[in-house]
């Protein structure tokens, strides 16, 4: 088993949980739930609304005090915004459709960061298959993608029952008992990393980011431009559950449309 980080609670560093939200009312309960039942203890909650008109900001209310308007109605800006309001060590990026599958969710991703202060961030390897999920949901899972190109690109950033692996790129992996540690070369292909429980430096964010959108499947390339240096990304072997607004397909064709107006599809 890892270690228990959290055993040691006063010394734990600081995680910084950032969650856009919208009219979330449906699936921020089980998100929140998921966090609050960590065995980890050392975070934050910053919840950035979009101008929700259900009970979000209600629900909200029962687990963080750190909640904003954000008039910018884009997740991406949302995550911009929560990371000036940050103060952790970490930033974690939790989108309000993400459940945490298991208690030690937390120790699981901090742990090789703490031990390897090389690695700029770490995310699960897969997203959690749940029988009773929605279509999306379970599609998601099974083959470890939300666009079925990036199977055929071999740009993916997830492992599936399709691709044992979790990336189909040449990348060399170090692997350990518990996560893996990918070097991502300047020059070449990036996976599709980013959001779902991407977990970053927060002095790493802070110092190469510079916007009011924080496109987090961009953040590793921005570092490494600016670095003009191979890069350590941490994937650890466990799962998300990312139920993709309540599975609802036409829900997830709107959720869609309206990144491509705003340009953050």
């Amino acid at each position: 088993m890892p270690l228990n980080t959290s055993k040691n609670s006063k010394t734990s560093p600081k995680v910084s949980i950032i969650i856009p939200t919208l009219n979330s009312a449906k699936v921020l309960p089980d998100c929140l739930n998921s966090i609050k039942n960590q065995q980890y203890k050392n975070y934050e909650i910053i919840i950035v609304d979009n101008g929700s008109t259900d009970d979000t900001i209600n629900i909200a209310k029962r687990y963080t005090k750190n909640i904003f308007q954000n008039s910018i109605k884009s997740a991406e800006a949302s995550k911009a915004y929560g990371l000036q309001k940050a103060d952790g060590k970490y930033i974690a990026l939790i989108d309000s459709d993400n459940i945490l599958p298991s208690n030690d969710w937390l120790d699981q991703m901090i742990e090789p960061l703490e031990k390897n202060p090389n690695s700029i961030g770490s995310e699960p390897w897969e997203y959690t298959y749940r029988p009773n999920g929605g279509i999306i949901e379970r599609y998601s899972a099974l083959t470890g993608v939300n666009d079925p190109y990036t199977l055929i690109a071999k740009n993916f950033d997830r492992k599936s029952y399709l691709n044992r692996n979790w990336n189909g790129l040449n990348i060399p992996i170090k692997n350990y008992l518990h996560y893996q540690e990918a070097t991502l070369i300047p020059g070449k292909l990036i996976p599709t990393i980013g959001a779902n429980g991407t977990i970053l430096r927060s002095s790493l964010v802070k110092k190469y980011f510079k916007g009011k959108y924080l496109f987090d499947i961009d953040l590793l390339q921005i570092i490494q431009n600016k670095t003009k240096k191979p890069i350590i990304f941490t994937k650890v072997n466990i799962g998300i559950i990312h139920s993709f607004c309540e599975s609802s397909i036409t829900k997830f064709i709107k959720k869609q449309e309206e990144l491509k107006k705003t340009g953050t599809g």
